[in-house]
């Protein structure tokens, strides 16, 4: 049945995503999620982080217009081409911003360690987002929201997305951490990599996972 599926295609992405962020460190999370993931996805997500960089974002629509008129075999050709002229550039921006991100990395983990100093008997609520699940009026938004609002607990909710902005509290921007609400706090996937090693093992009787 459709639903049956629905549910067993929900749970084996919950199954792969934990097995995902099991990894040891990032650069492994990254290879792994690499080598799970055809060409033509990997290629379509580098397509929407292209549309945060508007030169490289119009150039790649003038291209796709472009060979949409040509034959086929110049398509490939050009598609090629195409790949060859865009993916270092997606690559470079991607890699430019990442780096930012773990230079912040530091400054978010004191804030953070201080946070956890100052509410020293609260329960830390990790909870991981599935895309549909950071949607508008979606469940998880709301539980977050409600154990956030419990003064025995701090949420961190890791955002499965590399570039976008969407979280509990709308899309503002941000590289690495931002703050939803009181005690509840969006981070991307780079930086709970650090946090599980340089943070949580202090406080990991305190760590609660929710996958």
């Amino acid at each position: 049945m459709p639903l049956d599926r629905a549910i067993n295609d929900n749970l084996r992405s919950i199954a792969d995503t934990e097995r995902l962020l099991s990894r040891p460190h990032y650069g492994a999370y990254l290879l792994q999620k690499l080598r799970a993931t055809s060409l033509w996805i990997i290629w379509q997500r580098l397509l929407t982080i292209t549309r945060r960089f508007r030169l490289l974002s119009l150039t790649l629509r003038m291209f796709i217009r472009l060979i949409t008129f040509l034959e086929t075999g110049t398509f490939v050709l050009l598609y090629v081409l195409l790949i060859a002229i865009a993916l270092p550039l997606v690559l470079l921006g991607s890699l430019f911003l990442l780096i930012i991100g773990i230079l912040q990395h530091k400054k978010c983990a004191s804030h953070l360690a201080a946070l956890f100093d100052e509410h020293a008997n609260t329960h830390i609520y990790v909870c991981f987002a599935h895309p549909a699940a950071l949607q508008p009026h979606r469940y998880f938004g709301g539980m977050v929201r409600a154990l956030a609002e419990e003064k025995q607990n701090i949420v961190l909710v890791v955002s499965p997305y590399f570039a976008r902005n969407h979280g509990i509290a709308g899309r503002r921007a941000y590289l690495a951490m931002r703050r939803d609400a009181p005690r509840l706090y969006l981070i991307r996937r780079h930086l709970y990599f650090h946090l599980r090693r340089r943070l949580f093992t202090r406080d990991q009787n305190r760590i609660i996972l929710l996958h």
